[in-house]
């Protein structure tokens, strides 16, 4: 029963995202960071959230689906 209630969030997700990115315009994308916890720090774009994982072994992005996001989310990160 969890598995099926994680895949129908994560699939409900996924389709609340494809339609944010059917929206988006040509501007360049910006994204702003806000820690939650000492480790995790909360991504948003016009086109999507993204969770950054920190840590002494790297950094780890959950969600990542926009691939021109990418420049804004490397920019951003760079200062954590």
């Amino acid at each position: 029963m969890r598995r099926f209630i994680g895949l129908a969030v994560f699939l409900g997700a996924a389709v609340y995202c494809a339609s944010g990115a059917a929206q988006q315009s040509a501007e360049a994308p910006s994204v702003t960071v806000t820690p939650l916890t000492e480790a995790l720090h909360f991504l948003r774009g016009r086109g999507g959230n993204v969770v950054a994982s920190v840590g002494d072994d790297g950094i780890l992005l959950i969600d990542d689906d926009y691939a021109q996001y990418a420049p804004a989310y490397q920019e951003a990160l760079t200062g954590l």
